[in-house]
């Protein structure tokens, strides 16, 4: 993670526990949303470092993540400690379903092209058209 990202991500965290130093314990789940949002909520931000950061925040917890190459820092303050990560982000392409075509009542991925089929009987196969005949 660059450097002046984790210097904000500390300072950050820092001021929040300073603000908020009248509660004799933090909530870790709305101090984890705080930091989030102040790495990701920032216009400048988004363009340099993107949006799919996550933050964990406590004292005891366990996690097994994946994050993108160069996202992630590890640091803690007062006692609390913070997982942050950033994953990579893709857009989810729908594959195209195969065309299909129909061979004598049965459906065949291939249309237009010929097919072995078994008989019934199992013991030779016999040769079936799909598609239009030519003359």
């Amino acid at each position: 993670m660059p450097g002046t990202m984790q210097e904000r991500a500390f300072r950050s965290t820092r001021a929040f526990l300073d603000a908020n130093c009248h509660d004799k314990r933090p909530n870790p789940t709305r101090l984890a949303m705080c930091l989030k949002k102040v790495l990701v909520g920032d216009q400048e931000f988004d363009g340099a470092y993107g949006l799919a950061w996550h933050c964990i925040a406590g004292k005891s917890f366990g996690s097994f993540v994946t994050h993108a190459n160069g996202g992630f820092v590890y640091f803690s303050v007062d006692n609390l400690c913070f997982p942050l990560f950033k994953t990579e982000v893709r857009p989810l392409i729908k594959p195209k379903p195969p065309r299909l075509g129909v061979c004598n009542g049965l459906v065949c991925t291939e249309p237009h092209r010929t097919t072995l089929l078994l008989r019934p009987d199992r013991t030779r196969p016999s040769k079936m058209r799909s598609g239009p005949r030519s003359s």
